[in-house]
């Protein structure tokens, strides 16, 4: 039995996901844990430059945030700072123990490193998951922060697929980062994974994720039959966002989730669930919950 609702999508009616249940579950777990708390946890989001896809970001974290009890605070610098003011900032949030999460957004313009900006960040603060040092704790099965979007895509998935052992899964898509703890999570469950950067052929799978910030690159004809596709691409265009999935591909797909049907609202709340971790661990505080169970159980 599938968790979906009918939705309607550039004309097309489509099994969706449902994971509105889990935002909502998600949700009463992190304001459970805030409530009571003298000192608010607190993220920093750090914006360089003036990228569109920024203000919705920023709008929804800060939403969210408020909805839960957190404390948010933004600070932005134009595209002709220096580097290493930027990075000095990290360093003094780094030091900051009123801090518990910093979040550097991404993409940056040319003129900056994202790589070595980030990788200032202390690796007990890096809430996105996006160091080297987290990334590295992944791989080798040990304590660290999932990316959201990550940890919200494996948790829609698991609301129709219990199991993925035995599955034929397509990762498309050229971001490193995400695409790294994706692909690992599915071998680790037994997957039968391949990635690829783009698609130019028709795609033998059970379940496609796509991630390559391209409007409708995925066609129809590249689709196999009644296949379940994660789209997390995400394309701007006159205040419209579109995903990497082309309108008239939907008639080939069983099940469909995408960054606008759920998974970045998950993916919002998850992130804070992630700094809730952080201030935990730096005011020693232990931790025991449903969510935790299911955080662990991605790195088996």
């Amino acid at each position: 039995m599938y968790n979906m609702f009918i939705n309607v999508i550039g004309g097309y009616m489509i099994n969706t996901i449902d994971i509105e249940n889990l935002i909502n579950k998600t949700k009463d777990n992190v304001k459970n844990l805030t409530r009571g708390l003298m000192i608010k946890p607190c993220v920093v989001v750090i914006q360089i430059g003036n990228n569109s896809i920024y203000n919705d970001f920023i709008e929804s974290r800060e939403a969210t945030c408020i909805e839960l009890g957190i404390y948010f605070k933004l600070v932005k610098y134009d595209g002709l700072t220096l580097e290493k003011e930027i990075i000095n900032k990290i360093i003094e949030l780094n030091n900051d123990e009123y801090v518990d999460g910093i979040v550097v957004l991404n993409p940056l313009t040319l003129n900056y490193n994202y790589k070595r900006i980030i990788s200032f960040i202390k690796s007990s603060k890096d809430i996105m998951g996006v160091t080297d040092a987290n990334i590295g704790k992944f791989i080798n099965n040990k304590i660290h922060f999932l990316p959201p979007v990550v940890f919200a895509t494996v948790l829609s998935l698991e609301q129709d697929y219990p199991s993925l052992s035995g599955l034929n899964i397509t990762v498309v898509g050229d971001n490193n980062v995400i695409n790294k703890y994706i692909i690992n999570f599915l071998l680790n469950k037994n997957a039968f994974v391949t990635a690829c950067h783009e698609v130019n052929n028709k795609i033998t799978a059970d379940i496609i994720i796509t991630n390559l910030n391209k409007k409708h690159y995925i066609k129809a004809e590249m689709l196999p039959k009644d296949v379940t596709v994660i789209d997390l691409g995400v394309t701007k265009e006159d205040d419209e966002i579109y995903g990497d999935v082309d309108d008239k591909a939907y008639n080939k797909i069983k099940l469909y989730n995408s960054m606008k049907s759920g998974i970045d609202e998950l993916a919002s709340v998850l992130l804070n669930k992630n700094l809730i971790t952080s201030y935990n661990n730096h005011k020693g505080i232990k931790e025991s919950n449903e969510i935790n169970e299911k955080y662990k159980d991605t790195r088996k």
